[in-house]
């Protein structure tokens, strides 16, 4: 659904959505690589924290896009 948001908002030049899904895909990718890597160090602590913690801030942004498609 990201890559396809993504493409639409790039591809109708949608210049007010560019900083929002760009701070989106950002922690979407953090949130991945953390998952990824919370996962083949076998459940640190730690990086499970930073992962849960990261999904706040994708859900932040992904309500940072979305109110600014609104606006």
């Amino acid at each position: 659904y990201s890559v396809i948001l993504t493409y639409f908002i790039f591809r109708n030049k949608s210049e007010k959505l560019f900083n929002s899904i760009k701070i989106f895909l950002f922690v979407l990718s953090i949130q991945i690589f953390l998952g990824i890597f919370t996962l083949i160090s076998g459940l640190n602590i730690f990086l499970a924290s930073a992962h849960q913690i990261s999904s706040v801030l994708l859900v932040f942004s992904s309500l940072n896009l979305y109110y600014n498609k609104i606006k």
